[in-house]
């Protein structure tokens, strides 16, 4: 797996005027924008970080690249595991240093709205839902590749969208008060709903994992 990731990494060194543009869009956000704009870019910023991670298995399919990279000494699981172990630690690290940015200038320009719940609460699932993107997104880039991949994963958001609201439909035809489902849950607090949207990330993240597997195991190059 280190190999791999080595290869990752390098992958990554070469987008070097890709990463000078989201710098300067970070600067610009982190020394003129307003409090809000500040927040989104750590969002942003971790989105595109950890949409990298799927970026790379385009470029090994590259010009049947697959057919030589699994020529070499590592398994299939270990080559799918590598890539969910990649999008960690890319979009770990990316997201600890945004906010570690992001918390020094909120505090500097911001001093009176600086809220140390917004840091322990709202961040984390900026990372969260970055993480359920990604875990999303490298099995269908996995099992269709790229052209086939985003049109699958169109109509796998409109199918989950038209599920969304014919549930939604559903509950209200049952009796259901869907509104007062989602106060009872904020009545628990915001620390205690950011963690269980972290449990459910890590799940997700597995089944992803397990998907994945099972997709390149059984697929030809």
């Amino acid at each position: 797996m280190k190999g791999l990731l080595i290869k990752d990494f390098s992958l990554l060194k070469k987008q070097k005027i890709f990463f000078l543009i989201i710098l300067i869009q970070g600067v610009a956000f982190f020394g003129f924008g307003e409090q809000a704009n500040i927040s989104f870019d750590v969002s942003f910023i971790t989105f595109i970080m950890c949409f990298f991670t799927v970026s790379t298995i385009s470029y090994d399919e590259y010009n049947h690249g697959n057919a030589f990279l699994f020529s070499l000494p590592f398994s299939r699981k270990t080559y799918t595991a590598e890539k969910y172990v990649f999008g960690l630690l890319l979009g770990g690290v990316t997201w600890l240093a945004v906010c570690a940015v992001s918390s020094a200038v909120v505090y500097i320009r911001f001093p009176d709205t600086f809220s140390l719940q917004e840091l322990f609460t709202t961040y984390p699932l900026y990372l969260a839902m970055a993480l359920c993107m990604e875990a999303v997104l490298i099995p269908f880039q996995l099992k269709f590749g790229g052209e086939k991949g985003r049109l699958a994963l169109i109509l796998f958001f409109v199918g989950l969208f038209l599920a969304g609201m014919l549930l939604i439909r559903v509950l209200k035809s049952c009796g259901i008060d869907l509104d007062a489902i989602l106060t009872s849950f904020s009545m628990y607090g915001a620390l205690t709903f950011a963690l269980c949207i972290l449990a459910f990330t890590a799940i997700l993240f597995l089944l992803s994992l397990a998907l994945s597997i099972r997709i390149v195991e059984k697929k030809d190059f």
